[in-house]
């Protein structure tokens, strides 16, 4: 039996299976392993731009890991992200 997830969505409620959480933490978990110039092509394909110059791992591996949680299980609000 899977168990599911809930997460908010846009201020909505959003169920995700336990497969789904445990593939993004498999994802998340291999970030670790890869080297800076592999790391750089992660972040242009999640988020659409180069990777700020002169950025280290541990900051490209958060905003990585932060960008497909977000598509996962949703963002901030659209009232949060204004407000931010």
């Amino acid at each position: 039996m899977q168990r599911n997830h809930a997460s908010f969505e846009g201020g909505s409620r959003v169920e995700r299976s336990t497969s789904e959480t445990s593939n993004l933490h498999r994802r998340v978990e291999a970030l670790a392993d890869l080297e800076n110039a592999a790391l750089r092509t992660a972040w242009q394909s999640a988020w659409g731009s180069a990777a700020p110059k002169g950025a280290r791992k541990r900051f490209l591996m958060l905003g990585i890991a932060w960008k497909w949680q977000a598509e996962a299980f949703g963002g901030p609000s659209r009232e949060l992200a204004r407000r931010l």
